[in-house]
């Protein structure tokens, strides 16, 4: 448990604190001692957080020297958007995560937008995407299913998708199983 606190704020102080924004290099690494002296830990703690992180969300550099979040920034950083993904014509089908008050709220109506990031998060796994959801306290998760055609632009970097934006005609809402 103390580690997936840590590793929240890890998240928050490398993807998403603006105050770091201006020591964070341009390819998304801070000095691992500056993150030490902040969240009060050793490497060693740090390295716990970085290694039990199911997300795989965070990497060093070769000597621990510097840290990064590999994705989900809503400050900016370079990380190289990854590799663009080539849909054949059968197409292809991802998952995401969300809440049933996000749904109702706008993802009907406008389809999937990175909102404060940069891109939206797809995955291959519904079990994953719904393992994301349910990260949000006292909310019904939801999973969606997008189905993607050769006319979409999809990249894949880090072992995720990222999209800039679904529209609603590709979305099909899951419930917990996976059925429609």
């Amino acid at each position: 448990m103390k580690y997936v606190k840590l590793g929240i704020e890890l998240s928050y102080l490398l993807c998403h604190n603006k105050e770091y924004s201006n020591i964070i290099s341009g390819d998304g690494y801070l000095e691992t001692s500056l993150l030490l002296n902040e969240l009060k830990i050793s490497l060693d703690d740090l390295k716990e957080v970085v290694g039990a992180d199911d997300n795989g969300r965070f990497e060093f550099n070769i000597d621990y020297s510097r840290i990064r979040a590999k994705y989900g920034h809503s400050i900016w950083v370079n990380l190289n958007t990854g590799n663009i993904v080539s849909i054949g014509e059968e197409g292809l089908i991802l998952y995401h995560g969300t809440t049933k008050d996000v749904l109702y709220r706008s993802i009907i109506k406008e389809g999937l937008k990175p909102m404060k990031r940069k891109y939206i998060h797809l995955t291959t796994n519904e079990q994953e995407a719904y393992r994301n959801a349910a990260r949000f306290k006292n909310k019904e998760p939801v999973v969606l299913e997008i189905r993607l055609t050769n006319e979409d632009t999809l990249y894949y970097n880090f072992s995720i998708y990222l999209i800039e934006c679904v529209s609603p005609d590709k979305i099909t809402i899951l419930n917990y199983f996976g059925t429609k």
